[in-house]
């Protein structure tokens, strides 16, 4: 499968947006303006034809009169459909069903795209190996620091099918590859599904070298920390077996010094959403 690549340091000086709230949404509820991740997806229920879903999962609608505003302004909303962005809307004049998680006729004002959605690999360890130009990215040459720093949670997903990973990794490369891998050839546990996060550091070397991912998000570049994958064809499969959605294990290389000599391995395990947001 043809990996997409993410040049993370290139596309976050492109995204434009210095804000140094904490990663998470705030609250969607809150009177006036608000900000936060969402994913954009098609809505039947929503007049504009898109809604906006929050990690806590609330649905957003917003107003048909907002959507045609930023897009006459060149900012189309729909065509961010399956994306993950960062949404400054407001809900002065919304309908808030905190019952229902939804929130009616809220105001986009703007939006901004924090990543490409990363698909993940699948292929076997010998054919990673014995190929490694078409699967280099699924083998590694670095470790990261880690996925906790920061984070109340350090993974979430956002509906059925969409993963979000914050992950803090040295910066002393220019190109920066976060692959997920599945290896089709191990045995799974029943209702897991093992994923191993490879971090591939490439070009030549970064003006932030003394950085790392967290600290730029903490000057506000929030596409450079987290990092977004499409599980849909893997939880897809999974399900065609077992009838089950599984619950995720992600395994990562961690070091203080970001390499693997020094690396230890540590396991993050992902549930599958209890009350993800339901499109209205």
């Amino acid at each position: 499968m043809k990996q997409f690549k993410f040049l993370a340091f290139a596309l976050t000086m492109m995204m434009g947006l210095v804000m140094t709230s904490c990663l998470n949404s705030d609250d969607p509820t809150s009177e006036g303006d608000v900000g936060g991740m969402v994913k954009v997806v098609e809505s039947f229920y929503s007049a504009s034809g898109v809604a906006l879903l929050t990690i806590d999962g609330y649905t957003i609608i917003p107003t048909v009169s907002s959507v045609a505003s930023l897009s006459t302004n060149g900012k189309n909303i729909t065509e961010m459909v399956g994306k993950v962005v960062f949404a400054l809307y407001s809900t002065e004049n919304a309908t808030v069903d905190s019952s229902m998680k939804i929130i009616q006729d809220a105001q986009l004002t703007n939006y901004y795209l924090l990543s490409q959605q990363l698909r993940v690999i699948e292929t076997t360890k010998e054919e990673s190996l014995a190929d490694p130009e078409a699967y280099g990215d699924s083998i590694g040459n670095a470790a990261i620091l880690t996925m906790e720093q920061g984070m109340d949670s350090p993974t979430y997903l956002f509906d059925d099918y969409t993963l979000m990973l914050p992950v803090n990794h040295k910066m002393n490369k220019v190109n920066n590859y976060l692959t997920l891998v599945h290896y089709t050839e191990e045995p799974e546990d029943e209702g897991y599904l093992t994923l191993y996060l490879r971090y591939t550091a490439a070009g030549a070397d970064s003006n932030n070298s003394s950085h790392s991912s967290y600290d730029l998000y903490a000057y506000g570049y929030r596409g450079i920390y987290s990092y977004f994958y499409d599980l849909t064809p893997l939880f897809t499969g999974f399900a065609t077996t077992t009838q089950t959605r599984p619950t995720l294990r992600i395994v990562a290389y961690e070091s203080p010094d970001g390499t693997l000599e020094d690396a230890t391995t540590k396991t993050y395990e992902v549930a599958p959403p209890s009350n993800g947001a339901v499109v209205k």
